[in-house]
């Protein structure tokens, strides 16, 4: 059995140009439509738009007992899995303390390490990168710890990687004669999100982690991606 990897092309740079200056028209639409910010006391029922960048750092993984392998061996999960990303997010206040809250973010990041369609036994090959997206619905306590800030626990449930989509090629010989399957998968996973933050105005920083023990990569058992994050707050939207 032959296990082989086939990725499709296309003409990504000017679609992901395209898309990546829809959300930023977007998001500069969207924040002419706010309003000035609420102070802290009077935010119950209110809807506030935010903006911010994150940095995952390298994830921290532990693999099967069994050994072997970790991922494919066309992707590498650090790279993937770390560096910078933006957001926005949508924040409902229940009352003044407790709010519930919906982020999206979007990297530029390694989709595939490439290698599959080296024919030789050497060569070279540049790897497959595109927009990946997450989305995280979640809840946040604010607790008044300052006289003009506040401490945030943060909790929410992740879809990370969405957008890690690929074709495998899997090659089945029977009676001597190659039969191949092709299958479409991806790197998307869920994710708990635990964090803590400091919000001071309408600036907040935050550190966290995604946890998860279910992942695409082989033989991965736990998956933690550690982070930090700054958030600015644009107003409410109504």
């Amino acid at each position: 059995m032959n296990w082989n990897l086939v990725i499709f092309h296309g003409d990504k740079k000017a679609f992901l140009m395209k898309k990546t200056y829809i959300l930023l028209l977007g998001f500069i639409s969207l924040s002419l439509f706010t309003q000035n910010t609420q102070d802290d006391d009077q935010r119950k029922g209110s809807l506030f738009f935010s903006v911010g960048t994150q940095y995952r750092i390298t994830p921290i993984s532990t693999s099967d007992s069994k050994g072997g392998p970790t991922t494919f061996n066309h992707v590498n999960t650090d790279i993937q899995n770390s560096g910078p990303a933006l957001f926005y997010t949508l924040d409902y206040y229940i009352t003044k303390n407790l709010s519930l809250g919906f982020s999206h973010s979007m990297r530029y990041d390694l989709i595939t390490m490439g290698g599959h369609e080296i024919q030789g036994a050497t060569g070279f090959q540049s790897a497959d990168y595109g927009l990946i997206f997450g989305y995280t619905v979640y809840l946040d306590y604010h607790i008044k710890a300052f006289k003009n800030a506040e401490l945030v626990v943060h909790l929410g449930r992740s879809r990370l990687n969405t957008g890690t989509n690929f074709t495998s090629k899997q090659t089945f010989y029977v009676n001597n004669t190659a039969v191949p399957s092709y299958s479409q998968e991806d790197f998307a996973y869920f994710a708990w999100d635990f964090a803590l933050g400091y919000k001071k105005k309408k600036f907040s920083f935050t550190i966290g982690a995604y946890t998860t023990s279910v992942t695409n990569y082989y033989l991965i058992d736990n998956f933690i991606v550690p982070y930090f994050s700054f958030k600015y707050n644009l107003g409410t939207l109504f």
